[in-house]
């Protein structure tokens, strides 16, 4: 059975641009008198290395807090816009109308719409009415990867059909205004929105080739309701039956301080103190900016 093929690749981002520097004085504005250890966290936004972003919504949209139709309506047309400009500029790139496509796989974890987006665009986009349709969500940071690996599939399948991927998030959408936390400013200080492109065929041309393709259903806290941890005494670590599958390894309680994923940068061993060097870092940083004067 013949390999799927890439054969175009776009990407396409919203016409508003964040500086981040910009973005930190309005978290600093926001949060400072409500969460007194923001100041402590906001280091990351410098640590990022992030320049700028792009946002669906001009940069005093965010500023207020926006409930869920405000927010349904901002993802409804920032998703359809970015759906049809990176789509065509993929089909320009492979010399393909959207009349060409046999089936559409959108990925998105950041809104919901019914009917799903490449519904929506049909007309705009000249799908076939008997176009195959793969709607995916909810699958967060790996959705891009997955919906390669399904994308490819499906395109491995049936040999010489044209199978166009759309990947599309619109983070910044999830702005909360009450979320006091770490992962919060975390969210703040990282996400953007964008959505990225490629079709796939299987059979002939492409610049490169999916070889292979899989999904391992992995989370560190993830376990299983008729499974049981038990204690792996040579290896300092709990294994628990990850759904009947392999077993999965999870840090011991007393590594837990140096190894938890979950808590990102913000992770401390149990004896640490807190320390002075992300302020002084954050005072550098936005007196250098201009960001903010004390």
């Amino acid at each position: 059975m013949p390999t799927a093929a890439l054969v175009s690749l776009a990407t396409s981002v919203p016409p508003n641009i964040f500086l981040q520097k910009d973005v930190l004085a309005a978290t600093w504005d926001s949060l400072r008198e409500r969460l007194p250890e923001f100041e402590r966290y906001a280091s990351i936004f410098s640590n990022t290395g992030i320049i700028k972003r792009h946002a669906v919504k001009p940069f005093d949209w965010y500023l207020e807090p926006r409930g869920w139709p405000e927010r349904t309506e901002a993802f409804l047309e920032g998703a359809e816009a970015l759906f049809v400009d990176v789509a065509q500029k993929a089909l320009a790139t492979a010399h393909l109308a959207g009349s060409d496509i046999d089936t559409v796989v959108t990925v998105c974890s950041t809104g919901i719409a019914t009917p799903s987006l490449e519904a929506r665009v049909a007309r705009v986009m000249g799908f076939r009415s008997d176009v195959t349709r793969v709607p995916v969500f909810g699958l967060g940071c790996a959705g891009g990867v997955s919906g390669l690996s399904i994308a490819s599939r499906l395109a491995q399948a049936r040999p010489g059909t044209n199978v166009l991927l759309v990947t599309i998030e619109l983070c910044t959408l999830a702005l909360r205004h009450d979320e006091l936390t770490k992962a919060n400013i975390v969210a703040v200080s990282l996400f953007g929105d964008g959505a990225a492109a490629v079709i796939l065929r299987a059979g002939d041309g492409g610049v490169t080739r999916i070889e292979n393709s899989g999904e391992h259903l992995y989370h560190p806290r993830f376990r299983h309701r008729a499974s049981q941890p038990r204690r792996d005494a040579d290896s300092g670590s709990h294994a628990a039956v990850d759904g009947g599958h392999r077993p999965v390894h999870l840090p011991s309680r007393r590594h837990q301080g140096r190894q938890r994923a979950g808590d990102g940068i913000f992770t401390q061993s149990r004896d640490a103190r807190p320390r002075t060097a992300g302020s002084r870092r954050l005072r550098q940083y936005v007196s250098a900016h201009g960001v903010v004067r004390t």
